[in-house]
Protein backbone atom coordinates (compact mmCIF):
# COMPACT_ATOMS: atom_id res chain seq x y z
CA UNK A 1 0.00 0.00 0.00
CA UNK A 2 1.34 3.40 -0.92
CA UNK A 3 2.26 5.62 2.06
CA UNK A 4 -0.10 8.46 1.08
CA UNK A 5 -3.12 6.18 0.89
CA UNK A 6 -2.25 4.51 4.20
CA UNK A 7 -1.96 7.86 5.97
CA UNK A 8 -5.33 8.93 4.55
CA UNK A 9 -7.03 5.74 5.82
CA UNK A 10 -5.52 6.17 9.29
CA UNK A 11 -6.74 9.78 9.30
CA UNK A 12 -10.32 8.70 8.51
CA UNK A 13 -10.22 6.02 11.21
CA UNK A 14 -9.08 8.59 13.76
CA UNK A 15 -11.95 10.95 12.85
CA UNK A 16 -14.55 8.19 13.06
CA UNK A 17 -13.18 6.96 16.38
CA UNK A 18 -13.29 10.45 17.87
CA UNK A 19 -16.76 11.13 16.52
CA UNK A 20 -18.12 7.93 18.02
CA UNK A 21 -18.01 9.61 21.43
CA UNK A 22 -20.60 12.21 20.38
CA UNK A 23 -24.34 12.06 20.01
CA UNK A 24 -23.97 11.52 16.28
CA UNK A 25 -22.84 7.95 16.94
CA UNK A 26 -24.57 7.07 20.22
CA UNK A 27 -28.15 8.03 19.52
CA UNK A 28 -29.64 5.07 21.39
CA UNK A 29 -27.64 5.52 24.64
CA UNK A 30 -28.22 9.30 24.62
CA UNK A 31 -31.92 8.75 24.01
CA UNK A 32 -32.14 6.28 26.89
CA UNK A 33 -30.23 8.54 29.25
CA UNK A 34 -32.48 11.53 28.56
CA UNK A 35 -35.64 9.46 29.04
CA UNK A 36 -34.23 7.88 32.21
CA UNK A 37 -33.42 11.31 33.66
CA UNK A 38 -36.89 12.62 32.82
CA UNK A 39 -38.69 9.61 34.31
CA UNK A 40 -36.64 9.77 37.51
CA UNK A 41 -37.20 13.54 37.76
CA UNK A 42 -40.96 13.60 37.20
CA UNK A 43 -42.17 10.08 38.01
CA UNK A 44 -43.87 9.85 34.60
CA UNK A 45 -43.31 7.66 31.55
CA UNK A 46 -41.87 9.39 28.50
CA UNK A 47 -41.62 8.31 24.87
CA UNK A 48 -38.89 9.44 22.48
CA UNK A 49 -40.29 11.13 19.36
CA UNK A 50 -37.37 12.64 17.47
CA UNK A 51 -34.07 14.40 17.79
CA UNK A 52 -34.44 18.17 17.78
CA UNK A 53 -30.71 18.96 17.81
CA UNK A 54 -28.03 16.30 17.41
CA UNK A 55 -24.62 17.90 16.72
CA UNK A 56 -22.01 15.60 15.22
CA UNK A 57 -19.20 14.78 17.65
CA UNK A 58 -20.85 16.40 20.69
CA UNK A 59 -22.47 14.93 23.79
CA UNK A 60 -24.86 17.90 23.89
CA UNK A 61 -28.19 17.11 22.24
CA UNK A 62 -31.90 17.90 22.47
CA UNK A 63 -34.90 15.68 21.77
CA UNK A 64 -38.67 15.85 21.58
CA UNK A 65 -40.55 13.54 23.94
CA UNK A 66 -44.18 12.73 24.63
CA UNK A 67 -45.82 12.04 27.98
CA UNK A 68 -49.27 10.77 28.88
CA UNK A 69 -49.64 13.50 31.49
CA UNK A 70 -49.38 16.17 28.77
CA UNK A 71 -51.21 14.77 25.73
CA UNK A 72 -50.53 16.52 22.44
CA UNK A 73 -47.42 18.32 23.70
CA UNK A 74 -43.92 17.88 22.29
CA UNK A 75 -41.71 18.22 25.35
CA UNK A 76 -38.16 19.42 24.80
CA UNK A 77 -35.51 17.59 26.83
CA UNK A 78 -31.77 17.47 26.42
CA UNK A 79 -28.33 17.54 27.92
CA UNK A 80 -25.21 19.66 27.70
CA UNK A 81 -21.75 19.78 29.22
CA UNK A 82 -21.23 22.42 31.93
CA UNK A 83 -18.03 24.41 32.37
CA UNK A 84 -16.87 22.03 35.10
CA UNK A 85 -17.27 19.11 32.71
CA UNK A 86 -20.40 17.70 34.34
CA UNK A 87 -23.39 16.71 32.24
CA UNK A 88 -26.51 18.87 32.79
CA UNK A 89 -29.96 17.64 31.83
CA UNK A 90 -32.74 20.17 31.09
CA UNK A 91 -36.32 20.26 29.81
CA UNK A 92 -39.45 22.44 29.47
CA UNK A 93 -41.93 20.00 31.06
CA UNK A 94 -42.90 22.43 33.83
CA UNK A 95 -43.57 25.15 31.27
CA UNK A 96 -46.31 22.98 29.77
CA UNK A 97 -47.56 21.89 33.20
CA UNK A 98 -48.09 25.54 34.20
CA UNK A 99 -48.92 26.78 30.69
CA UNK A 100 -52.39 28.15 31.50
CA UNK A 101 -51.26 29.86 34.71
CA UNK A 102 -48.30 31.56 33.04
CA UNK A 103 -50.38 32.67 30.05
CA UNK A 104 -52.95 34.18 32.41
CA UNK A 105 -50.27 36.23 34.18
CA UNK A 106 -49.06 37.63 30.86
CA UNK A 107 -52.67 38.30 29.81
CA UNK A 108 -53.30 40.24 33.02
CA UNK A 109 -50.37 42.54 32.27
CA UNK A 110 -51.33 42.97 28.62
CA UNK A 111 -55.04 43.63 29.20
CA UNK A 112 -54.28 46.51 31.57
CA UNK A 113 -52.72 48.37 28.64
CA UNK A 114 -54.52 46.82 25.67
CA UNK A 115 -58.10 45.90 26.71
CA UNK A 116 -58.89 44.35 23.32
CA UNK A 117 -56.06 41.88 23.00
CA UNK A 118 -55.16 38.22 22.83
CA UNK A 119 -52.03 36.45 24.10
CA UNK A 120 -50.51 33.26 22.72
CA UNK A 121 -48.01 31.80 25.19
CA UNK A 122 -45.37 29.89 23.19
CA UNK A 123 -43.77 27.31 25.48
CA UNK A 124 -41.41 25.81 22.83
CA UNK A 125 -39.79 29.23 22.31
CA UNK A 126 -39.31 30.02 26.01
CA UNK A 127 -36.04 29.93 27.91
CA UNK A 128 -36.30 28.23 31.29
CA UNK A 129 -33.77 27.73 34.11
CA UNK A 130 -31.58 24.68 33.55
CA UNK A 131 -32.40 23.49 37.08
CA UNK A 132 -36.17 23.81 36.64
CA UNK A 133 -37.98 20.88 38.22
CA UNK A 134 -41.08 19.60 40.02
CA UNK A 135 -40.16 21.36 43.27
CA UNK A 136 -40.74 24.75 41.60
CA UNK A 137 -44.10 26.50 41.58
CA UNK A 138 -45.43 28.52 38.65
CA UNK A 139 -44.41 31.67 40.52
CA UNK A 140 -40.90 30.33 41.11
CA UNK A 141 -40.49 29.72 37.39
CA UNK A 142 -42.04 32.99 36.21
CA UNK A 143 -39.99 35.11 38.62
CA UNK A 144 -36.67 33.36 38.01
CA UNK A 145 -34.31 35.75 36.22
CA UNK A 146 -33.22 32.92 33.90
CA UNK A 147 -36.77 32.56 32.57
CA UNK A 148 -37.64 34.37 29.34
CA UNK A 149 -41.27 33.84 28.37
CA UNK A 150 -42.16 33.87 24.67
CA UNK A 151 -45.49 35.36 23.67
CA UNK A 152 -47.36 36.56 20.60
CA UNK A 153 -49.58 39.53 21.50
CA UNK A 154 -52.46 40.56 19.24
CA UNK A 155 -53.94 44.00 19.83
CA UNK A 156 -57.10 45.12 18.09
CA UNK A 157 -56.18 48.60 16.92
CA UNK A 158 -58.89 51.23 17.43
CA UNK A 159 -57.43 54.24 15.62
CA UNK A 160 -54.59 55.39 13.40
CA UNK A 161 -53.17 57.81 15.96
CA UNK A 162 -52.13 55.36 18.64
CA UNK A 163 -49.29 56.37 20.96
CA UNK A 164 -47.55 53.08 20.39
CA UNK A 165 -44.29 53.94 22.18
CA UNK A 166 -46.07 55.07 25.33
CA UNK A 167 -48.29 51.99 25.37
CA UNK A 168 -45.32 49.70 24.89
CA UNK A 169 -43.47 51.30 27.80
CA UNK A 170 -46.56 50.92 29.96
CA UNK A 171 -46.63 47.24 29.04
CA UNK A 172 -42.96 46.88 29.99
CA UNK A 173 -43.67 48.48 33.36
CA UNK A 174 -46.63 46.17 33.94
CA UNK A 175 -44.51 43.11 33.17
CA UNK A 176 -41.77 44.39 35.46
CA UNK A 177 -44.25 44.83 38.31
CA UNK A 178 -45.18 41.17 37.89
CA UNK A 179 -41.52 40.12 37.54
CA UNK A 180 -42.10 38.69 34.08
CA UNK A 181 -39.35 38.74 31.47
CA UNK A 182 -40.94 38.45 28.03
CA UNK A 183 -39.67 37.90 24.53
CA UNK A 184 -42.62 39.29 22.61
CA UNK A 185 -43.99 39.75 19.14
CA UNK A 186 -46.73 42.40 19.33
CA UNK A 187 -49.10 42.98 16.43
CA UNK A 188 -51.48 45.89 15.90
CA UNK A 189 -54.25 43.98 14.16
CA UNK A 190 -56.38 45.66 11.52
CA UNK A 191 -58.18 42.50 10.35
CA UNK A 192 -61.08 41.29 12.50
CA UNK A 193 -60.97 37.80 11.00
CA UNK A 194 -57.28 37.41 11.76
CA UNK A 195 -57.77 38.55 15.35
CA UNK A 196 -60.45 35.92 15.89
CA UNK A 197 -58.85 33.04 14.00
CA UNK A 198 -55.19 33.17 15.02
CA UNK A 199 -54.41 30.59 17.70
CA UNK A 200 -51.60 28.45 19.06
CA UNK A 201 -51.90 25.96 16.22
CA UNK A 202 -51.92 28.26 13.18
CA UNK A 203 -50.00 31.38 14.27
CA UNK A 204 -46.87 30.49 12.27
CA UNK A 205 -48.92 30.51 9.05
CA UNK A 206 -50.28 33.95 9.85
CA UNK A 207 -46.90 35.45 10.79
CA UNK A 208 -45.66 34.60 7.30
CA UNK A 209 -48.25 37.06 5.94
CA UNK A 210 -48.40 40.85 6.25
CA UNK A 211 -51.92 41.66 5.11
CA UNK A 212 -53.66 41.47 8.49
CA UNK A 213 -51.77 43.91 10.74
CA UNK A 214 -50.76 47.56 10.50
CA UNK A 215 -47.56 47.32 12.55
CA UNK A 216 -45.62 44.81 14.59
CA UNK A 217 -42.98 45.13 17.30
CA UNK A 218 -40.33 42.61 18.29
CA UNK A 219 -39.15 43.12 21.85
CA UNK A 220 -37.24 41.30 24.55
CA UNK A 221 -36.48 42.15 28.17
CA UNK A 222 -33.20 41.74 30.04
CA UNK A 223 -32.74 40.54 33.62
CA UNK A 224 -33.40 44.07 34.90
CA UNK A 225 -36.73 44.11 33.01
CA UNK A 226 -35.50 46.78 30.59
CA UNK A 227 -35.83 46.36 26.85
CA UNK A 228 -32.90 44.64 25.20
CA UNK A 229 -34.57 45.83 22.02
CA UNK A 230 -38.03 46.99 20.88
CA UNK A 231 -38.16 47.25 17.11
CA UNK A 232 -41.25 48.43 15.25
CA UNK A 233 -41.83 47.81 11.59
Amino acid sequence: MRMGKRVWILFLVAILSAGAAGCGFIEAPAEKMIISEMEEKYGEEFRFVEWRNLPFGSESCTAHLECGALPGKLIKAGRETARDGKMIYFDNYMGYLYEDMIRKEIENAVECIYPESKVLFLVPSCQFPRDMGPEMSAEDIMHDKETLLAAMILVKQQSDDWDKEQKLEQLRCGLEERQLRVDGNLFLVSDETAFEEINGSNYSDWTAREDWFSERCYFAMDKNYSFLYANWR
